[in-house]
């Protein structure tokens, strides 16, 4: 890893209907990772952690694809 970070895309959002995981998974997935991206100031939005107030990874790291189950 580089101390610059500079390959997180962590100021322009790709995917802004993403579903954030930990709604899914009932905890954050990403850890520490939350705290590379914008913090937000109360009124928070919908992309923002209810627990730490940072923007979702989610919404800046997303792939738009759905993996089908395989046919049997």
């Amino acid at each position: 890893m580089t101390d610059d970070l500079e390959w997180i895309n962590n100021k322009v959002p790709i995917w802004k209907h993403a579903v954030k995981p930990c709604k899914i998974r009932e905890f954050c997935l990403y850890g520490s990772l939350v705290e590379m991206f914008p913090l937000q100031d109360p009124p928070r939005n919908k992309m923002s952690c209810s627990e730490f107030g940072h923007d979702c990874p989610v919404f800046y790291l997303a792939e738009i694809f759905i993996e089908r189950p395989l046919v049997t």
